[in-house]
């Protein structure tokens, strides 16, 4: 037996695969938050951002990732993080200032043209505030049908009128928590109390389709 099988020879330090491998999971793990910041910008559900992350439900994405949105949501839409200490503004504002020295006549060239950060912070809370309301007047409404169906679940007789009322308020209630999600983000402070009411309106339509199943006539043999 040779020496080299006799010890072995590695370049790399004993652990320095498994930092390594760790240091690659946080740095994807932020490149998924930043991805699904970027989807819910563009509208994207917590349903479809669930399904996409391997079909965890509408809830467990807004628990995983809703901080992240509501970070980049309450810092102004900042591209940079508040730890790098700049932000997009002030990098604009340094470009300005220099190139305002050769083109006096330019003296906001970035600034002016600011894309990327759509809303400064004040103006991020007045939208906010004003999508909190939308969604909230949404879910008054959406309480009026809950409660308009289920008197017509309560006064019909026929099993399959009452089956039909269940799965349309099952709807109901499955957008309702769907706005509580969402409610929950622009509410931060409380978000635990619309997150608790979606779990509710979850649990409401699951039990409600079930009791539809348990109604809808069931076919019969026919004997021969």
């Amino acid at each position: 037996m040779t020496r080299r099988q006799e010890q072995p020879y590695s370049r790399f330090p004993p652990g320095d695969r498994v930092r390594r491998a760790l240091a690659l999971r946080e740095q994807l793990a932020k490149v998924i938050s930043q991805a699904v910041v970027a989807e819910r910008e563009e509208g994207a559900s917590w349903t479809a951002i669930g399904q996409a992350a391997g079909g965890i439900t509408r809830q467990a994405a807004a628990e995983r990732w809703s901080p992240a949105v509501t970070a980049w949501t309450r810092n102004g839409r900042r591209a940079l993080s508040g730890s790098s200490g700049l932000t997009v503004w002030d990098a604009a504002a340094s470009l300005d200032h220099a190139y305002a020295r050769l083109n006096p006549d330019h003296a906001h060239a970035f600034s002016s043209t600011l894309n990327a950060v759509r809303f400064p912070e004040q103006e991020a809370d007045r939208v906010r505030r004003e999508q909190a309301a939308a969604t909230g007047d949404r879910l008054r409404r959406l309480r009026e049908t809950t409660d308009r169906l289920s008197r017509d679940f309560h006064a019909a007789t026929a099993p399959a009128a009452r089956a039909s009322l269940l799965r349309r308020r099952a709807s109901a209630q499955d957008e309702a928590a769907q706005l509580l999600t969402d409610l929950a983000m622009l509410e931060p402070d409380l978000a635990d109390e619309h997150r608790s009411a979606a779990g509710q309106c979850e649990a409401q339509a699951a039990a409600d389709r079930e009791f539809a199943d348990l109604l809808q006539p069931q076919d019969t043999p026919t004997l021969t």
